[in-house]
């Protein structure tokens, strides 16, 4: 478009220049080639420079080098050159300086857009939004859900499905197919002056009917000219329709903005990036030509879908987002623990309602407000089931944080019994219960090997001692004194036949040459495997996990760190590892490890100055080891680290 306009001024130019040079005397002309004062002023006042002096412009050129006393046409491309650069200069000074809060928040804003859009049906019926990352921000709730959504989704005018409660308006387009065999018909037709007329038929006024009342509309209308089924008659809807609606107040980015027909008040505030820390997400008002506005309530939209049919747009709707209301928090044992706006009528149980209710270990008899009173922290104690049961509620202020503690103490009369059995998991504990009681409960499995079995006993402070069982004879001998008696939280683990009678491997994985299960063998050691692999692959990182089975728990698995450069190059090092029966050994290589965008640079008395990704284990030992160690020069007694 730069360009364009240019090209245009500098013909024109030309040709002014040329009439001028026919009328004017030889030795007369005041000024130059392509430089008419009253057309470049006309030309600066269409562009928006009206504060900008022509003679200004003409000082500027000079300024560049452009000689105006000698220009000819051939230099067209060199004085369009200068005078791009004169615009661009003026645009650049005519920006307001930005200070670093205002960097700060287009920084935030640029990390906020990149967040991967998700599906808004999704987002009601499975609560996902990223809420923990909203209270970290001290948000608002309501104010995050605008912040996950992607505009491109609701910026679509066709192959949309319409609701039937969508309004119809100038500009939509009805496609109505009829395919009986008496009467065939495909046609599209677009409401102008508020109607559609089909060919040979009187015109249908469509314009403010729903979808559906539209739909039954035409099918009677056609099925006055037309013969035809209930089910030989379909109707739909092409989006051609874009209204431009404008949204101020306190929002991340105001209006107005040019958006399809088919998008709510929520999906127009999304292109709007929703209300700002400060905007309210309860009283949103939309207001429209000569009727009363309506209030936009996030709360009730987000728990009742149903809602978006009343927030339709229409073209040249004004949606303002004023100043939050009452804000009062909420944490403990609630299903939705976060910052809530209320409105003027709603208090606690409005509030509990808006954040999923009671979790099931909720201690209702203890409710804790904490609020500020004439400069003062204040504790209010609420024993919310009495309350419940007088119908009445209590009244929240502007900044009360409610707390809802847990039951204190948990319950413990159960057991629970796992691996080869029909029915794993817990069970009540009943008194006097005995092992035997259990396994006839749970029901062995063929696979269930009978000689031992083990019972895991809790101690307390998170400790617990494993007791060998022989199932076999417990279960011949029921009742007898190895048929043990069961504690609160005793746990069984029934052993498969299967890992027993097959012989013990060693698996090898990853960036190693020929990855194969090893049969294992006493003394067996990484290197070993390594070798008998045919060695690492040329994108090996060095790292590698030993995924091991804890002999304490049979359902804990230990995860072993290994450097696989040492455990080579010190075969009598610590990373060269006696191996154990089923022993899992995973190498990695460069593609295997996600690294984000964080790098470290090492430079100095080093081999190698460079960048390198940043991961979370690497340490300074591997640092020097990548850059090919230190030089001779190199002061060992002072290494400077610099970290944000």
């Amino acid at each position: 478009i730069m360009k364009k306009i240019l090209f245009a001024l500098y013909i024109s130019f030309f040709i002014t220049f040329n009439l001028i040079a026919q009328d004017t005397p030889s030795g007369t002309q005041e000024l130059p080639p392509y430089v008419d004062k009253e057309l470049l002023r006309g030309k600066l006042d269409e562009r928006g420079y009206e504060d900008i002096a022509v003679d200004e412009v003409l000082s500027r050129l000079e300024q560049k080098g452009i000689d105006l006393d000698n220009l000819d046409p051939s230099q067209t491309e060199l004085v369009e050159q200068a005078l791009e650069e004169i615009f661009q200069e003026i645009d650049a000074e005519r920006e307001p300086k930005q200070t670093e809060e205002d960097k700060k928040e287009e920084e935030r804003i640029k990390k906020e857009d990149k967040i991967e859009d998700q599906d808004l049906n999704a987002k009601i019926t499975n609560d996902v939004f990223d809420e923990e990352e909203a209270i970290k921000k001290n948000m608002v709730y309501g104010q995050h859900v605008f912040l996950k959504e992607n505009f491109d989704n609701y910026n679509k005018n066709t192959d949309i499905r319409p609701p039937s409660t969508y309004i119809l308006g100038e500009g939509d387009e009805v496609i109505v197919n009829i395919f009986g065999e008496r009467s065939q018909l495909s046609k599209k037709y677009e409401i102008t002056d508020g109607y559609i007329k089909p060919e040979k038929m009187e015109r249908i006024f469509i314009k403010g009917l729903t979808f559906q009342q539209a739909k039954s509309l035409l099918k009677k209308k056609f099925g006055q000219y037309y013969l035809f089924n209930d089910d030989e008659i379909a109707i739909g809807l092409n989006f051609s329709r874009s209204i431009t609606v404008s949204i101020v107040g306190s929002v991340r980015r105001f209006g107005p903005f040019n958006i399809p027909a088919l998008n709510t008040a929520y999906s127009a505030l999304i292109a709007a990036k929703g209300p700002n820390a400060n905007g309210s997400v309860r009283n949103i008002m939309i207001y429209r030509n000569g009727e009363s506005p309506k209030n936009f309530d996030l709360y009730e939209y987000l728990m009742n879908p149903a809602k978006a049919q009343d927030f339709f747009l229409q073209n040249n709707d004004y949606i303002h987002v004023p100043t939050i209301g009452k804000v009062v928090a909420i944490d403990g044992a609630i299903l939705r623990p976060f910052k809530y706006e209320l409105k003027e009528n709603e208090n606690l149980k409005k509030l509990l309602d808006w954040a999923g209710g009671f979790k099931s270990n909720a201690y209702q008899k203890n409710i804790r407000i904490i609020r500020y009173v004439d400069d003062r922290e204040k504790i209010i104690t609420i024993n919310y089931r009495d309350l419940a049961k007088t119908g009445k509620d209590f009244k929240l202020l502007n900044g009360d944080r409610i707390n809802i503690p847990q039951i204190p103490v948990s319950f413990n009369n159960f057991i629970s019994i796992e691996g080869a059995v029909e029915l794993a998991g817990q069970y009540e504990l009943i008194q006097q219960m005995r092992v035997s009681d259990l396994i006839k409960k749970s029901i062995l499995t063929d696979q269930a090997k009978l000689e031992i079995a083990y019972l895991f006993r809790y101690l307390g402070n998170g400790k617990e001692k494993y007791i060998q069982l022989n199932l076999q004879e417990i279960l011949d001998n029921p009742g007898s004194d190895k048929d043990l008696i069961l504690l609160p939280k005793d746990r069984i683990a029934v052993l498969k036949k299967r890992g027993f009678e097959s012989p013990a491997n060693v698996q090898l994985s990853g960036a190693v040459r020929n990855p194969n299960n090893y049969k294992y063998e006493n003394d067996l050691k990484l290197i070993d495997v390594l070798n008998l692999s045919g060695g690492l692959k040329d994108d090996a990182t060095g790292l590698a996990y030993i995924f091991r089975r804890d002999p304490q728990s049979l359902e804990q698995i230990d995860y072993v760190r290994i450097n696989i450069f040492d455990a080579i190059a010190n075969q009598n090092g610590e990373n060269n590892v006696l191996l154990q029966p089923s022993d899992s050994i995973a190498v990695f290589s460069y593609d295997d490890i996600n690294f984000d965008n964080a790098t470290v640079n090492i430079s100095g008395a080093v081999l190698q100055e460079r960048n390198f990704d940043y991961d979370s284990g690497m340490t300074l030992r591997d640092l020097f080891s990548l850059t090919g160690g230190l030089k001779l020069s190199a002061d060992q007694a002072k290494i400077h680290i610099y970290k944000y």
